[in-house]
């Protein structure tokens, strides 16, 4: 059967699309952004983190490549 029309109309895409921009806006409100103090230490924490990583990332392929070479002499 069909559906009884309660006389009520569907929002158009046009009021959608404005309530979502306007929940955005009420969302970015909210945010708490951190002060210059803060962010520079993330920032050099980040830095320091990679730094470390790549280093035990090189010497992780440096063995492995010694490794390799190693076991290529055996074999040749």
């Amino acid at each position: 059967m069909a559906e009884a029309n309660t006389g009520e109309k569907k929002p158009g895409m046009f009021a959608k699309l404005g309530r979502f921009f306007k929940e955005v806006k009420n969302e970015t409100k909210k945010i708490v952004w951190p002060n210059k103090t803060k962010a520079l230490h993330n920032t050099i924490v980040v830095v320091v983190f990679m730094v470390i990583m790549g280093v035990l990332i090189a010497l992780v392929d440096l063995g492995l490549g010694a490794l390799i070479d190693l076991l290529y002499g055996l074999l040749v």
